[in-house]
């Protein structure tokens, strides 16, 4: 077993870390069994590109479990070509899902694998024409962990397309885990929306543990559906949208709340306090200003956000509220927070020049400060 951390190689691209890192693993190592590429800031961490790099150099007979971060689906895979013969576990991250120039049909290894996880925290365009193609041929799967932003589809993701179009491609499969986003462009308002208790109605006598789900909706017939299994998994989510009502996710660690039209408000943030109690890495991706903030006063009285095991903060954005509800004691509690990431701006702004006592506290023992310098998309 090998486990590769990373952080040391953030000064190679893509193509470096394959062509020069992975090789030498191989080479070095000619009966490993479990490689493992550990990194577990995925702003931060480094990717690994195989497509184009010969199996006759990146080739392992003994390999059985992989863990990798990947740039394309091609790197995806190339995973799946007859280099890895004997792989059964796999957990693969994927940057861009993007039309591949492989063929996804008839590929050599597939059909040994035992477990796979597939992640990508890009929005995925051609989910039917990639994904379940690719994971329709894998027969002998007991194991399948999805884990997607998916846009460009007509009708949301529910139980009722993952029976259909997934799970009975899968015979032998017991456990199935996920944690799905779908965004739908509607094409006129007499099309019918699913509510969210029509999405629950499509997981009655589901086979593989709970499952709760909510809707986003937003105009211009837009809507959003987010499903997930319960107990949560995961330690990282992603794409947490205003509607999120709260459940609790113990294993959580590295959370990303988004929402492209509507604000975070201090009960929204509540609630996520409440359902992830154990974070140590939040992101907020959030541009539009709640029109009854007064900058001080909470929406609950007397009702602090506490993060009490939070460590690194990004705040992304021109808007200063969000600054303010996370630096301002009164607002929100974050007695361990260390990396600061946020607008120059807005944090002179909020701490009134770098002099207003109530925002001393929850920035008193931060030892990294970062500035946000570019435009961050948001995937709601």
């Amino acid at each position: 077993s090998l486990t590769i951390d990373l952080k040391w190689f953030t000064s190679l691209s893509a193509i470096d870390l394959g062509e020069k890192l992975v090789p030498q693993i191989f080479r070095t190592f000619r009966n490993l069994i479990e490689l493992d590429f550990n990194e577990n800031n995925i702003e931060r961490r480094p990717l690994i590109s195989l497509y184009g790099l010969s199996s006759m150099i990146c080739y392992s007979s003994s390999l059985v479990n992989l863990s990798i971060d990947v740039k394309t689906f091609n790197d995806c895979l190339c995973l799946f070509d007859g280099r890895f013969p004997q792989l059964r576990k796999l957990y693969v991250d994927i940057q861009e899902i993007n039309a591949p120039s492989l063929p996804i049909e008839n590929l050599t290894t597939v059909l040994n694998l035992e477990y796979f996880s597939l992640s990508s925290y890009s929005d995925i365009n051609e989910y039917d024409s990639y994904i379940l193609p690719l994971i329709r041929q894998m027969k002998y799967l007991k194991e399948l962990a999805l884990y997607l932003a998916v846009n460009n589809r007509s009708t949301f993701i529910d139980g009722t397309h993952l029976k259909n179009e997934i799970l009975i491609y899968l015979p032998q499969i017991q456990i199935f885990t996920f944690n799905i986003k779908t965004h739908c462009k509607f094409m006129s308002n007499e099309m019918y929306i699913q509510s969210n208790n029509d999405i629950s109605r499509t997981f009655i006598n589901w086979q593989y543990g709970q499952v709760n789900s909510y809707i986003s909706h937003y105009p211009n017939n837009v809507a959003q559906c987010h499903i997930f299994s319960l107990p949560c998994s995961m330690t990282d989510i992603y794409n947490i949208s205003y509607g999120f009502q709260g459940d609790l996710c113990r294993n959580v660690r590295t959370l990303y709340l988004s929402d492209r039209v509507y604000p975070f408000r201090h009960e929204f943030f509540l609630r996520i306090a409440r359902a992830f109690p154990l974070i140590t890495h939040l992101t907020v991706l959030n541009n539009r200003f709640p029109n009854n903030v007064d900058g001080s006063s909470n929406d609950q009285l007397g009702s602090v956000v506490e993060f009490h095991h939070l460590i690194s903060l990004t705040i992304h954005f021109q808007r200063a509220h969000n600054v303010e509800q996370f630096l301002v004691d009164t607002n929100t509690y974050l007695p361990n927070l260390i990396d600061l990431t946020v607008s120059y701006d807005n944090l002179v702004t909020v701490t009134e020049n770098f002099k207003r006592d109530i925002t001393r506290r929850n920035c008193s023992k931060v030892q990294t400060l970062q500035f946000t310098i570019r435009t961050i998309a948001v995937h709601s």
